[in-house]
């Protein structure tokens, strides 16, 4: 019997656009804490037991750290966190794009000791409630964040973000300076792209798939945008037979190296 594997969240959907790639997206469901659970399918079934997939540990690990989750409502969004203990001055993390509180997962134990850590899903991701006709945009998440960060912490905060994470750090840290104590931009996308150059980035893709989801009333994103984006991930990933799974999963430990 093989040992069974533990898998990030980040390995758990590679898998899922490498499984994609080969026509099996429907063996996947999304969960709000785990990300990406395999659903029994003929050929999925055969490389899950190969592969011996867990649960990510990580999830007992931040929960053993005292990591609670819990939600507010503020203007009139349902902001789902996750709260660290009242350890230190007040820290408050936002993730990248189409991620959640979990790609801090690794970080969040050590943090604890010295920081009261809020992992915030920002509107858009994960349990976090819009209403109706909500507008994704920069000042309406971002003053709705800061009405947050009123409420729930009450004083200047620590704050940085991941990618789209730390541009709504910025703007907090230039419309809201009384309530941010320092801020850590990591890896923010701080440029400008006109047409039609914009069309040959990675972001033109990723936003295309976004807008085209909302039109077409997409209830599960992750299997949607995995299968639009199919000749992408077949150029980057690769295409590989279902009833050879050892190849696949061959290929999969090379990349996670």
């Amino acid at each position: 019997m093989n040992t069974p594997t533990p898998l990030s969240r980040r390995q758990l959907l590679t898998l899922g656009a490498g499984l994609a790639a080969i026509g099996t997206v429907g063996g996947f469901a999304t969960a709000p804490d785990l990300g990406l659970i395999p659903r029994p399918t003929a050929g999925g079934s055969q490389l899950i037991a190969t592969m011996g997939i867990i649960a990510d540990p990580w999830q007992a690990r931040v929960r053993a750290a005292g990591y609670v989750t819990r939600s507010a409502t503020v203007n009139q969004v349902n902001v789902s966190y996750v709260e660290g203990p009242d350890n230190g001055p007040p820290l408050v993390l936002l993730h990248a794009q189409q991620l959640d509180w979990f790609g801090y997962s690794r970080v969040l134990p050590e943090l604890a000791k010295k920081f009261h850590v809020f992992v915030v899903d920002y509107q858009g991701h994960g349990n976090t409630i819009t209403p109706a006709g909500y507008a994704m945009t920069a000042n309406r998440i971002g003053t709705d964040l800061a009405a947050f960060l009123q409420a729930k912490i009450g004083q200047p905060a620590f704050v940085t973000g991941n990618s789209s994470g730390g541009l709504l750090t910025a703007w907090l840290a230039a419309n809201r300076p009384q309530q941010v104590r320092s801020v850590l931009l990591e890896d923010p996308p701080l440029f400008a792209s006109e047409y039609p150059r914009i069309k040959k980035t990675i972001a033109y893709r990723d936003f295309a798939s976004c807008a085209t989801a909302v039109d077409q009333n997409v209830r599960d994103f992750l299997p949607f945008w995995i299968q639009v984006n199919k000749d992408f991930i077949e150029a980057n990933v690769g295409v590989v037979n279902l009833a050879q799974p050892q190849q696949f999963v061959t290929a999969l430990e090379g990349f996670f190296r």
